[in-house]
């Protein structure tokens, strides 16, 4: 597991459905084990969002903090770019100035999982937030050894 501790320089979440659910019109609620479990690894890895949500939402991440936790945020809405098209990733990755194979990304799309994994990163579908959550504590208690 050094391997994985030695080579994984940043993860990358998606936000809705794995760090949020969307409510009414802009607002949202914190899915509040997924963003503890960012704010876990804060210390240890560069953190990016990397979301197909509009604009609109700025101002409420802002408010929650979302843009003291994570070190860049790519909202489709601001940048024009959107999963799962290529430019997206690599965009991303540049913000982060990280190669995509030392990079794990998260999201809850199979499509968009696709993609990154096809750029070469370490992936992980997220689908139900409990056994989700569980699991990538277990991968990154490995990571952290």
């Amino acid at each position: 597991m050094d391997f994985y501790k030695k080579m994984i320089k940043a993860i990358i979440f998606d936000l809705t459905g794995v760090l949020i659910n969307l409510k009414k019109g802009d607002d949202f609620e914190i899915i509040e084990s997924s963003f503890d479990f960012a704010k876990s690894l804060q210390k240890n890895y560069r953190l990016g969002i990397l979301s197909n949500l509009s604009a609109d939402h700025r101002e409420g991440l802002e408010k929650r903090g979302f843009y003291n936790l994570f070190d860049s945020i790519f909202l489709s809405g601001e940048t024009g770019q959107v999963k799962p098209e290529r430019q997206a990733y690599i965009s991303i990755l540049r913000e982060l100035n990280v190669a995509p194979e030392e990079t794990f990304f998260i999201d809850d799309s199979p499509a968009n999982i696709r993609t990154a994994k096809e750029l070469g990163m370490k992936t992980f579908l997220f689908k139900e937030e409990e056994s989700s959550i569980l699991e990538l504590k277990r991968l990154f208690s490995f990571f952290e050894k």
